[in-house]
């Protein structure tokens, strides 16, 4: 997918990612939900997935709105950072083992539409425009947001591609 270049491609492609995720999601059957995949070093299920995802979003609002009262923040929490982003992802799935499935996917669907209210309210110079706020740096806001959901729902997508050929195998050998 081609990164937008309008506030309402950026909320197309958000939208389609999201939606995407959540109709496989829905088809996926209880036990696909339960499923655990040895990946990352580490064995993954759907709450992981939800439960990074959700992380993702509430990085990228935390740092939205301290940077936006001018309290400046980097986008990740200390001591993370965009080279420490494998260990921010094991942290989130340590931090998250004890979290149910419903509390990761409430988490993920309440974060998603903040996301998608902050871009509905913004116009396209506070989205697009280089260092439009100096804390984005050389960027753009959009590539922050498109990092934070699109980006993300893609990757959950490919997960989710391997948790369906999982479940099959398992119910194929049974």
């Amino acid at each position: 997918m081609m990164r937008p270049q309008t506030r309402q491609d950026l909320l197309y492609a958000v939208r389609t990612e999201y939606d995407r995720f959540e109709a496989l999601l829905a088809e996926l059957p209880y036990e696909g939900k339960r499923t655990v995949l040895s990946t990352e070093g580490h064995g993954t299920n759907m709450r992981d997935v939800l439960a990074r995802l959700a992380a993702w979003q509430k990085c990228y609002l935390d740092w939205t709105k301290a940077n936006f009262a001018d309290e400046q923040q980097g986008f990740f929490p200390k001591p993370f950072n965009w080279q420490t982003v494998p260990r921010f992802n094991r942290a989130v799935w340590e931090a998250n083992q004890k979290t149910s499935f419903a509390a990761a996917k409430r988490a993920f669907e309440t974060q998603h539409v903040m996301i998608v209210q902050q871009v509905e309210d913004m116009i396209k110079e506070q989205l697009f425009v280089l260092e439009f706020y100096p804390w984005t740096g050389k960027r753009p806001l959009a590539d922050y947001t498109f990092q934070a959901t699109v980006a993300r729902y893609q990757w959950a997508n490919r997960q989710l591609a391997k948790y369906e050929k999982a479940t099959k195998q398992l119910q194929e050998s049974r």
